[in-house]
């Protein structure tokens, strides 16, 4: 089993969150720090080169939360700005334009505040104040969710169908959100049957997940999606191999499947652009293959 090591350069963080092959962090005071992979100054240090210990963002921001994608991640500001950087091929950074690389923290266009925000793979999402949900970025698989899968959003896109979401969350191909009313609702690619909804076949705009449960939060993984029901139970669905779910199996479940052994979670959040998911907290999530989990006062991601 591998053995933790510590993080080196002597800093002291309140947030994480890991994306393909890199990693932020956020101090006390807001001030963001990266290391990993730097291909294309995507870590925004202002430096080249991949970076083996943290370094400081370059700006001078201070953020209240952070959520790293396949090679770019955005911010939040306390006054609800989102500000994004890095890869930029597919608009995900949401400058308005896309192509190479943004390399230093940029506002997301738009004039929207948000009260969270997602990097994923090849796109990311947001909340904004009133619960409206928006993505932005690659839309090859409908996984903006704003009904049309035919083009490429490189500023926030709305998605469709009128509901009010407490969160959502960007994964590869696919997006997930939780409503106000605890319902959950997936959209993109239903490959695996990562929507929850029965099928392997992919939506453009959010399809009920199903099974009647109701959700504090969800995560939208690699090819597999997690989330925490109110009563403290774990389900995920989506690509079973290498017993990612959780359910003693290592079959695809295209319906949420109960996560065994383990009860009473208190916290639950996966990322986007990995291939699996990691326990983070309270940062949102992590490419790995797997899924991990901590009980209460902790948390889980997919």
């Amino acid at each position: 089993m591998p053995t933790p090591v510590e993080v080196q350069g002597g800093h002291v963080f309140v947030a994480i969150d890991l994306g393909h092959s890199h990693g932020c962090a956020l101090k006390e005071s807001g001030a963001p720090y990266c290391w990993g992979l730097n291909s294309l100054s995507i870590l925004g240090t202002g430096t080249t080169g991949n970076k083996n210990v943290p370094e400081a963002v370059v700006g001078g921001h201070s953020f209240v939360a952070i959520s790293v994608g396949y090679m770019h991640q955005c911010a939040l500001t306390k006054a609800g700005d989102a500000y994004c950087w890095g890869f930029n091929g597919n608009g995900q950074v949401g400058q308005g334009s896309s192509g190479g690389a943004v390399t230093s923290p940029t506002i997301v266009t738009g004039g929207l505040k948000f009260t969270s925000v997602s990097a994923g793979d090849l796109h990311s999402c947001g909340v904004t104040p009133d619960g409206d949900a928006y993505c932005w970025g690659s839309d090859r698989y409908g996984q903006l969710g704003n009904g049309d899968e035919t083009e490429d959003k490189a500023s926030p896109s709305l998605v469709s169908g009128g509901l009010k979401f407490a969160t959502v969350s960007a994964g590869i191909r696919h997006s997930c959100g939780v409503t106000l009313a605890g319902d959950a609702y997936c959209w993109g690619s239903g490959e695996n049957g990562r929507l929850g909804n029965g099928s392997t076949s992919g939506s453009n705009a959010p399809v009920p997940v199903l099974g009647g449960l109701m959700f504090v939060s969800i995560t939208a993984g690699y090819h597999h999606t997690c989330g925490l029901a109110v009563d403290g139970k774990v389900y995920c669905w989506g690509l079973g191999d290498n017993g990612r779910l959780g359910n003693d199996g290592t079959a695809s479940k295209s319906t949420p499947s109960l996560v065994v052994n383990v009860t009473n979670f208190a916290w639950m959040e996966a990322p986007a652009g990995t291939a699996g998911s990691a326990a983070t907290y309270p940062a949102r999530t992590s490419f790995a293959l797997h899924t991990a989990a901590k009980t209460r006062g902790a948390g889980v991601s997919a």
